[in-house]
């Protein structure tokens, strides 16, 4: 895994890792008692497999037991929340492809395409695709500086906050609103532990928080893109509240969303054009995007805005 420059460092991944500790009492999205109590565990059995003296009957018990209890860990381990939108795209990845235009016989026929994805909670407060191709029109057009990636840092753009003092922040309030059935939340009452989510980026559902990011649909890397290549000048409470806006915000599968980064629907300085592969949400999808950037007085590349033109006018 590669990141960009201002995120490469150490520090920086350990301050994610205090963040994620400090928000919701767990470390790599496993709860921190459990956490501790494992890598006790771990230390002792590592110590039976490695002490001679014992017999090997156990030491081999042992050391099952300890490659057992590392597999469940590595499949319950989860990077602290959107560390992937720092990520640049590898060298050998291929471009990822713009949509073609829908055939009436994609997913079942035009009409059966799930409302374009509007029937989601995640997108239950955006502008319909008449709304966005209207606002659209209207928005100034500027062309990216290349060299903003060098300048972005993630700190500058405060997350996951707790506006209204509740002990929740931005995140747990999202998979609260979106849920689909009534949440649990940890013994703290700060975080949710279960509940049921549409994955939004991909088709079905999940009960796990663990298989989701809580996303900007905007990244957060590319909004400072935008800004800082058409010459605007955000304070630190507008960024804030950017950065966690109800409607910006919402939670997708956890994979798709770190493997689109900061980029945008179009070439920008963070890579080729990135669609989620459920398209029955690439309407709303782009159109909550476009709700945001006029909200915040941020602009569209050219590529942008015909990509964005095709794909909405498909919606009506």
């Amino acid at each position: 895994m590669t990141f960009s420059k201002n995120s490469s460092s150490l520090n920086d991944f350990m301050d994610r890792v205090s963040n994620e500790f400090t928000e919701s009492r767990s470390i790599f999205g496993i709860d921190v008692i459990v956490f501790v109590a494992v890598v006790v565990v771990g230390f002792i059995l590592l110590g039976v497999v490695l002490k001679r003296r014992v017999r090997k009957t156990v030491r081999f018990s042992a050391a099952i037991v300890l490659i057992i209890l590392a597999l469940v860990m590595i499949n319950k381990v989860s990077l602290p929340a959107e560390l992937g939108e720092n990520q640049t795209t590898p060298a050998t990845q291929e471009p990822e492809n713009i949509p073609e235009e829908r055939n009436e016989d994609d997913n079942g026929g035009q009409g059966e395409i799930s409302d374009f994805g509007y029937d989601l909670r995640a997108f239950q407060d955006t502008i319909s695709p008449e709304e966005a191709l209207t606002v659209l029109s209207s928005m100034p057009l500027f062309s990216y500086n290349d060299s903003c990636t060098d300048t972005y840092e993630r700190e500058d753009w405060k997350h996951w906050s707790d506006f209204d003092n509740d002990g929740i922040n931005t995140r747990h309030e999202e998979l609260i609103a979106e849920s689909l059935s009534d949440v649990i939340m940890t013994a703290t009452g700060r975080s949710v532990s279960e509940g049921l989510w549409d994955l939004v980026y991909t088709s079905g559902k999940t009960n796990s928080p663990g298989d989701l990011d809580a996303e900007h649909s905007t990244p957060l890397g590319l909004a400072h893109c935008i800004v800082d290549s058409m010459g605007l000048s955000l304070d630190e409470n507008t960024r804030e509240e950017f950065a966690n806006h109800p409607t910006l915000t919402f939670v997708a599968d956890k994979g798709e969303n770190r493997a689109r980064g900061a980029k945008s629907w179009a070439d920008s300085p963070w890579g080729d054009g990135w669609f989620p592969s459920n398209r029955n949400m690439h309407c709303p999808w782009i159109a909550i995007q476009i709700q945001l950037r006029d909200e915040f007085g941020m602009g569209i590349t050219s590529d942008e805005k015909s990509i964005a033109e095709r794909i909405l006018s498909e919606c009506i």
